[in-house]
């Protein structure tokens, strides 16, 4: 692994003295075959919040029967398609079909052009940084920003002869696999903390209680238009529901406020909040929690966040954080979220989710072994990040 990366780091030196300006519309084919979901055999479905960042993994699909989709999502993808999410190409979702389904309108399919590009190195081409770029400053709109077809075929790029491009695709594949190792390290240690709670948890047999009586308030924020793009430093900015990680604060989550005036303070995201999504497209998305470590400032809640403000006679900060990652207590989110398109949740049926609270010297015990687990996915997510890196850094030099 350390090879990889030093051989990213140190760069590739490559030779693209016959290497060929062609455009992406040369290399890259739009499918644009479309299903009648009345009468068709595919059962899963790809929305673009099922598609993760800078990732080339479909983690996540949903199936035709459990919820209802709108008009849009008419268009067929077969296995080992690309699919590109051409709204907000700043998000940079591209992905490898693993199965035949369904997908919106506003998804594009692509097929690669063998005879010019090696199959399996074309969605690593559309993460590169030039691509990116040209996808975001070619986009139409402000609030939801999309692209055409005719503008994303247009980017000129120097693509390698065929003979080499398979070796470019080892090299930047083998960091990829890489970069899944250490990523399911890290999602073990996570999953193995959530684990030990809940073990611990059965060892005790307090009465169960509600989360009402562990919080004091609840404080809702307030959501000014944004641009789809954070806030450069100076400049204010509100949170994006995905801000709320699972356990964790993002805060590159955010976007710039269009009129800076609408800032309020009062809102102010500021360490140590406990923060908890009240909506989400996604149901898993819905109540999830946060305690923002560090921050910088300028920053304000959405009104699709939510600070919790605990009574610390009852309960500890980290503990709180871990009931509220809890199984009992994702299950009750999950069976009282409301809403259609988008889930949600009322701060009343949030305050009625069950927890189980111990003394504060059983609390204590738990909270420093949680923080030992803490430190081990912290070290673990550091590596992800380096190994990340090196995988970004290899892309943008061979493209």
């Amino acid at each position: 692994m350390q090879d990889l990366i030093e051989k990213a780091v140190e760069g590739l030196k490559l030779d693209r003295s016959d290497w060929k300006l062609v455009k992406f519309g040369d290399v890259a084919i739009q499918q644009k075959k479309t299903v009648d979901r009345e009468n068709t055999e595919l059962t899963r479905y790809v929305k673009g919040e099922h598609m993760y960042s800078e990732d080339v993994h479909l983690r996540e699909w949903g199936e035709l029967e459990d919820e209802y989709l709108g008009p849009a999502f008419i268009r067929k993808f077969e296995e080992g398609d690309i699919l590109y999410g051409s709204r907000r190409t700043y998000l940079r979702k591209v992905v490898v079909a693993p199965f035949d389904g369904i997908t919106s309108n506003t998804t594009f399919v692509i097929k690669p052009n063998e005879a010019l590009i090696y199959r399996s190195l074309l969605p690593y081409l559309m993460l590169s940084e030039g691509f990116s770029q040209h996808s975001i400053s070619n986009s139409k709109g402000s609030v939801n920003p999309y692209i055409n077809w005719k503008d994303i075929a247009n980017y000129e790029f120097l693509l390698p002869p065929l003979h080499i491009q398979e070796s470019l695709y080892e090299l930047i594949s083998s960091l990829d696999d890489v970069l899944e190792k250490k990523k399911e390290l890290a999602h073990k240690l996570i999953s193995t903390q959530k684990l030990f709670f809940e073990s611990t948890k059965t060892n005790f047999h307090e009465e169960s209680k509600t989360l009402k009586e562990a919080v004091i308030k609840i404080i809702a924020g307030k959501s000014p238009q944004g641009y789809p793009k954070p806030a450069e430093l100076g400049e204010y900015g509100v949170l994006k529901v995905s801000a709320v990680g699972d356990g964790k604060y993002i805060q590159s989550e955010n976007k710039a406020i269009v009129d800076q005036c609408k800032y309020d303070p009062k809102y102010e995201v500021k360490e140590r909040f406990i923060l908890v999504t009240r909506a989400n497209a996604n149901l898993s998305g819905i109540g999830r929690a946060c305690i923002v470590n560090q921050t910088r400032e300028g920053l304000m809640m959405s009104d699709k966040t939510l600070r919790l403000i605990p009574d610390s006679e009852l309960v500890e900060d980290r503990f709180l954080l871990q009931l509220l990652r809890s199984k009992e207590y994702r299950n009750y989110i999950e069976s009282v979220a409301g809403g259609t398109d988008a889930k949600n949740i009322s701060q009343k049926l949030l305050l009625e989710a069950p927890i189980w609270l111990p003394n504060k010297e059983i609390q204590y015990d738990i909270t420093n072994k949680l923080i030992q687990f803490d430190k081990s996915i912290s070290s673990a997510e550091l590596v992800v990040k380096n190994v990340k890196s090196a995988y970004m850094t290899t892309i943008n030099q061979v493209f």
